[in-house]
């Protein structure tokens, strides 16, 4: 999927004014894909800022996904333990 803002997406190349504007973007893919194959699990895959849409899109869509991963960069503490 190419996000809004990247890659070779319409608009202004680096901005996305809304997170929001990626998830419903993932939400139209996500029921063309399923539509297009009802008897095919679904798995979901997001890594960083991806892993944060795929996390939020699953808890919107819980029911159609066989298998979701994903790795938000949530809740890191910065502070070094030690050398």
């Amino acid at each position: 999927m190419d996000w809004i803002g990247h890659g070779g997406s319409d608009g202004l190349h680096g901005y996305v004014p809304s997170l929001d504007y990626v998830i419903e973007d993932m939400e139209v893919l996500l029921d063309k894909i399923m539509l297009e194959n009802p008897d095919v699990p679904c798995f979901l895959l997001g890594h960083s800022t991806g892993g944060a849409v795929v996390l939020k899109v699953w808890l919107v869509e819980l029911n159609c996904f066989f298998s979701s991963v994903f790795r938000p960069d949530l809740d890191t503490d910065p502070t070094p333990l030690g050398l």
